[in-house]
């Protein structure tokens, strides 16, 4: 059997994985969204001096 204790850690750090996880998608988004904004920036007045 395995102890009451060892199941509660487990537990605990698979919650502190999920969260980790959580922060570094959200970090990921805010990079692509940074990354998106920075290559628009660079590709509309090129835009504006073709036409």
């Amino acid at each position: 059997m395995v102890s009451c204790e060892t199941l509660i850690i487990y537990y605990e750090t698979l919650t502190k994985f999920i969260e980790t996880l959580t922060i570094f998608y959200e970090t990921l988004i805010m990079f692509n969204e940074t990354l998106t904004i920075f290559i628009e920036t660079l590709i509309i007045p090129r835009n504006m001096i073709e036409n």
